[in-house]
């Protein structure tokens, strides 16, 4: 359940910076205090990592994802309620499935907007695994499964994480993946529809 815990903000009164003989030096240190305004419920056992959200065109139908590595799902909230979200409060969950759709310790989630893809605009949530080495795509809202990348182009490893973010250059979108390899630790991927080059 959703429990509202109040917002605790306390910002510490600073003095200017002071300059002393040949270093500059803080006068006093600031610090924020801040506390959670809502939790959601737990699912017992599921190992819980990195979160993402996606910004609906109506913000009350926003929903958050939370990757469950133990569990091979990504967990799907209500961003604004911290229910799950219904109708389906998961994407995978089949073991140790290397199955589209299906995920083998899902490490790392993040949402891509406004995405050409025929002649319209998608919005896309990519989920990077550990133990499969790549990225699957998953259309918002539908959460359905929408193509992958980086199939054999990643270490699997169960010990290491692995992380990926967006980049737009104006005019393509590319996905920057890190991998655990000795070279090449860093990986960048062009989003293209399939078929083009």
């Amino acid at each position: 359940m959703f429990r509202l815990v109040g917002l605790g903000l306390k910002i510490a009164r600073c003095a200017p910076w002071s300059l002393a003989v040949s270093c500059i030096a803080p006068a006093c240190f600031c610090q924020a205090l801040v506390g959670p305004v809502g939790a959601t419920w737990i699912y017992p056992g599921s190992d819980v990592d990195s979160v993402a959200t996606w910004v609906a065109p109506d913000p009350a139908d926003s929903l958050m994802f939370v990757t469950e590595k133990d569990g091979d799902r990504v967990e799907v909230w209500s961003a604004v309620t911290g229910r799950p979200y219904d109708p389906m409060h998961f994407i995978g969950g089949e073991q140790n499935s290397d199955e589209a759709g299906q995920f083998d310790r899902p490490n790392a989630v993040w949402v891509v907007y406004h995405v050409p893809f025929l002649d319209e605009f998608v919005d896309i949530l990519l989920i990077c695994e550990q133990l499969n080495g790549r990225v699957q795509i998953f259309r918002l809202p539908e959460l359905t499964y929408f193509g992958q990348f980086a199939a054999g182009d990643l270490s699997t490893q169960r010990v290491f994480g692995r992380g990926l973010g967006p980049y737009h250059d104006g005019e393509d979108h590319f996905v920057i993946v890190t991998d655990r390899r000795t070279t090449e630790k860093i990986k960048t991927y062009r989003l293209v529809e399939e078929g083009e080059a």
